[in-house]
């Protein structure tokens, strides 16, 4: 189903469903936008990206994060699951896979891909790949996958270096899909 007249600005975001009006106020919003199945929210300062919201069309806030606090939540059968992770640079859930992906790192610099299935249990954790650079999660191919930019050995003869890889849901492990852009 689709919504009506999603409007926001800086502290709101507002929209109609089945003929029912919705409004959520939230400080320092960025942008909001439709996806398939949720409003995504992006709320922040000077460009930072800071606090993201997956808000259904019905108005309930599906999924959580915020990289200052490192608090996160999403709901999974009805009930609220509750994270608190250091230094979240990127979270995506993805529940028709009953995967939810995060992408942190510490005070010394070590980058990782968390794996958590939608009930809140770590199933993996992974370093990020000395030639690759974790940047932010996505989909290809119908998958859950990271975009990575590549070292030398990973660029190919036009410059291009920027990868999707596709996320094994029960390991973590990394595959080359093809070229982000």
């Amino acid at each position: 189903m689709i919504i009506d007249d999603l409007n926001w600005n800086s502290s709101l975001v507002g929209w109609t469903f089945k003929g029912e009006s919705k409004t959520f106020c939230i400080s320092n919003i960025m942008h909001a936008n439709v996806e398939e199945n949720y409003i995504y929210v992006v709320c922040g300062e000077k460009n930072s990206e800071d606090e993201v919201f997956n808000i259904s069309f019905e108005g309930i806030v599906q999924f959580y994060y915020n990289k200052n606090t490192g608090k996160t939540f999403w709901l999974h059968n009805g009930l609220k699951v509750d994270l608190v992770l250091n230094s979240i640079n990127n979270a995506k859930i993805y529940k028709d896979e009953i995967l939810v992906l995060f992408i942190t790192s510490n005070t010394i610099g070590v980058t990782r891909l968390l794996g958590y299935s939608t009930d809140g249990k770590l199933i993996f954790e992974k370093d990020e790949p000395v030639d690759l650079k974790f940047l932010y999660l996505s989909v290809a191919n119908n998958h859950p996958s990271i975009v990575c930019e590549g070292d030398a050995k990973h660029t190919d003869k036009f410059g291009r270096s920027t990868h999707h890889f596709l996320v094994n849901k029960n390991n973590g492990y990394l595959t080359w899909a093809n070229l982000a852009y």
